[in-house]
């Protein structure tokens, strides 16, 4: 009868082994899942990163080339200004002087 109790034992032992080994090997199927899909959104995030950077670059050089065409806007403007001035003196000047 001890012989039996001690087999009955060592199978309950053997059976929970068992299991311990099938759940082992399915935590390491979902370690090896999880980190399949974190390496990935990894990989998606610095694909993000690396568009963000283009587009802030983009976004800078835009912003640089508004501020130039606003100051040459600026500035053509400071030179028309006077040019039309005198431009509009001299019409004025010849369509007086040549009444007389």
């Amino acid at each position: 009868m001890e012989r039996l109790d001690a087999l009955g034992i060592l199978v309950a032992q053997l059976a929970v082994s068992i299991e311990n080994a099938m759940i082992f090997a399915r935590l390491e199927e979902l370690v090896t899942e999880r980190t399949r899909a974190l390496t990935e959104a990894n990989h998606q995030l610095r694909v993000q990163s690396l568009a963000r950077v283009r587009m802030e670059s983009q976004l800078r050089l835009a912003q640089k080339l508004q501020s130039v065409g606003q100051l040459a806007a600026g500035i053509a403007h400071e030179i028309n200004t006077p040019m039309q001035y005198i431009g509009d003196n001299v019409a004025f000047s010849k369509t007086r002087y040549a009444r007389c």
